[in-house]
C-alpha cells in the first residue's frame, strides 16, 4: 500500500512540476524541450504507461534529435515518430482496463477513464513540449495551420 501511495505522489509532483514549467516551453531551446520530453517519456515509462521496448525506441529518437545539426526532414519524420508516444499509451491503458466499457453500462462517464487517467499522467506535459516543437518544425518548414483563426501544430489535436 506505501507503494502505491508512493506512486500516487509522485505522479502527482510530476504533474505539479509540469504545470510549473509548461510557461517555459515555448521559449526554451529546442534542445531544452527535447530534454523536458525526454524526461516526461521516462515519468510515462515509470508510471508504467510506457514499456520497456517503447522507451528504448523513443531513446533512439531523442539520440537522432539531440546532435548539433538536423536536417528539417529527420526533425519532422523524428517528431512524427515521437507523437505516437500518446496513442501507444492510450491503446496500454485501454487494453489493461477493460473493465470501463461494462461499468459504461450503468455509469456513461466511465468510457471517459482512459482519458482522464491519460491527462493527468505525465504524457501531458510530453504532448504539450511535442505540440511546441511540431509548431516548430512546421514554421521551420514554412507551414502554417490554423482553425478558427487560431494557430495549430499539426491539424485538429489528438
Amino acid at each position: 500500500m506505501r507503494a502505491l501511495d508512493l506512486s500516487i505522489a509522485i505522479e502527482e509532483e510530476n504533474l505539479r512540476l509540469g504545470s510549473m514549467i509548461r510557461v517555459a516551453v515555448d521559449t526554451a531551446p529546442r534542445g531544452g524541450d527535447l530534454i523536458l520530453m525526454r524526461t516526461a517519456a521516462d515519468a510515462a515509462y515509470g508510471t508504467g504507461l510506457l514499456n520497456e521496448r517503447e522507451r528504448g525506441a523513443l531513446q533512439k529518437s531523442f539520440d537522432a534529435l539531440s546532435v548539433p545539426e538536423v536536417p528539417l526532414r529527420t526533425y519532422m519524420a523524428e517528431l512524427r515518430y515521437l507523437g505516437l508516444v500518446p496513442g501507444w499509451a492510450r491503446s496500454s491503458f485501454a487494453f489493461t482496463s477493460r473493465g470501463d466499457g461494462k461499468l459504461a453500462e450503468i455509469e456513461p462517464r466511465a468510457e471517459l477513464f482512459v482519458q482522464d487517467q491519460l491527462r493527468g499522467s505525465p504524457l501531458l506535459f510530453y504532448s504539450q513540449v511535442l505540440d511546441a516543437l511540431n509548431r516548430d518544425a512546421n514554421r521551420l518548414a514554412g507551414v502554417r495551420n490554423t482553425v478558427f483563426g487560431k494557430e495549430i501544430s499539426s491539424g485538429f489535436m489528438r
